[in-house]
């Protein structure tokens, strides 16, 4: 199992931290699962660089999770935490 494992799931599934070296696999993920054409899926590729390289201000590498086959090294899913700081009338409120 990989250093950032959080969980094995069973059936050759883990749940695990991505890391700047899931960079190009999670973009391609990304962009075959979600991108709906050549521009779409063009900027979820962009966008996912620009989370997994930490140039949103709220979101690490860390915050990027994974499952995957631990017997083809396939993403087979994969959530992003995007952490925000929203207010209402002046009163600022926490979103994770």
């Amino acid at each position: 199992m990989r250093e950032k494992t959080i969980r094995d799931l069973g059936e050759g599934l883990i749940l695990r931290r991505a890391t700047q070296a899931d960079e190009e696999t999670l973009a391609a993920f990304n962009r075959k699962i979600h991108g709906k054409g050549q521009w779409d899926g063009k900027g979820l590729e962009d966008w996912t660089r620009d989370l997994i390289e930490s140039k949103c201000p709220t979101v690490t590498p860390g915050d990027i999770t994974i499952i995957e086959s631990t017997s083809t090294g396939e993403i087979v899913s994969t959530c992003t935490l995007i952490s925000q700081i929203w207010s209402n009338g002046g009163v600022p409120f926490l979103l994770k």
